[in-house]
């Protein structure tokens, strides 16, 4: 299962996403629900990293982890990923697992 963990911040605006997991279709290489969340996750990360320049990527194995500076533009970019993560989840749902969590007082 693919596993994707985003951390809000106490405005509802997305400071971390952590992704990890394979979704099981195929083997790992040919899946295709796998090859669509990489392209996602993979543009998301560009566009904040060098595009607008407001998140810092970390790579460890299979694991992504993109910590974000809230600001307008991320809230663009963010927004349009998760809408289509979660159209994926709902096609998905025994495949992708979203879970969105406040940032710890």
């Amino acid at each position: 299962m693919i596993e994707i963990s985003l951390r809000s911040d106490s405005e509802g605006r997305l400071t971390e996403l952590q992704a990890t997991g394979h979704a099981g279709l195929a083997v790992k290489g040919n899946d295709i629900l796998c090859a669509a969340v990489s392209a996602l996750l993979e543009n998301l990360a560009a566009g904040l990293s060098e595009v607008v320049k407001a998140a810092e990527v970390r790579r460890d194995g299979d694991e992504l982890r993109i910590l974000i500076r809230p600001e307008a533009a991320t809230e663009l970019l963010c927004g349009t990923t998760l809408l289509t993560l979660k159209r994926l989840q709902s096609q998905h749902p025994d495949r992708i697992r979203i879970t969105i969590q406040p940032e710890l007082s």
